[in-house]
């Protein structure tokens, strides 16, 4: 399958979940809502440690 085709697919499923509105189909969008604020609140926490390049720039210093 081609990368469009591909891409496609996944637009046309994802666009028929989004025209389900069962009770079950709800229910499973807000778990996953539930677990993109539980994310998102992981990610708050998180410590600044600086950007990628230094990070690996200080990675590839030989300790003395």
């Amino acid at each position: 399958m081609s990368e469009t085709a591909f891409q496609n697919h996944l637009k046309n499923k994802s666009r028929g979940y989004s025209r389900d509105m069962s009770a079950e189909a709800i229910a499973r969008r807000l778990d996953v809502v539930e677990e993109m604020n539980r994310a998102c609140d992981e990610l708050g926490k998180a410590k600044f440690l600086g950007r990628v390049e230094e990070l690996e720039k200080k990675k590839d210093v030989p300790e003395s």
